[in-house]
């Protein structure tokens, strides 16, 4: 599919990145870029951070960075350059914006920074497939969805239709 995307978790890595002094500011999120250390057929690497001034308290600063790192998990491995290091920090509208927005300042962050790559596939969609049941494997075969066979578990067959479910 893409890249593999390894994570910042120290201090010094966010702070080499913070003094490259390369970033795309958006409505939900700042992206900030730096080569990375280890060259450039290196994989790309990504820090998350919200801080209590610019997002809130504790539990909006830990949805907003669950939604950044969701976001970055479907855009980065297709579309981030190999060999740079990203810190992505929340804005206060990252907290509640829709996630296509999030997902499409991220997309549009990449681009400004000129860390943008075609991917020769796009990402998999959220509503093919899924392992959710219900129809999602017609959508990825081209099958009707209303006519697809919905999964059910045989207990709750048993139980609707009144008899009783033996062991």
């Amino acid at each position: 599919m893409g890249v593999r995307v390894g994570r910042l978790t120290r201090r010094p890595e966010y702070l080499r990145v913070a003094a490259a002094r390369r970033r795309a500011v958006t409505s939900t999120l700042i992206l900030q870029m730096a080569e990375s250390w280890q060259g450039a057929e290196a994989p790309s690497r990504i820090g998350f951070t919200a801080s209590k001034k610019a997002v809130g308290n504790a539990v909006h600063r830990n949805r907003a960075r669950r939604r950044l790192k969701a976001a970055a998990a479907l855009i980065l491995p297709a579309h981030a350059a190999a060999g740079r290091d990203y810190v992505a920090i929340a804005r206060e509208s990252a907290f509640d914006a829709p996630f296509e927005r999030l997902t499409a300042d991220l997309a549009a962050a990449l681009k400004k920074l000129g860390a943008w790559v075609d991917s020769p596939s796009s990402p998999p969609s959220a509503t093919a497939g899924g392992g959710l049941g219900g129809g999602g494997d017609a959508l990825i075969h081209g099958a009707d969805p209303a006519t697809a066979p919905t999964p059910t578990l045989p207990h709750a067959t048993a139980w609707r239709e009144g008899g009783s479910v033996s062991p």
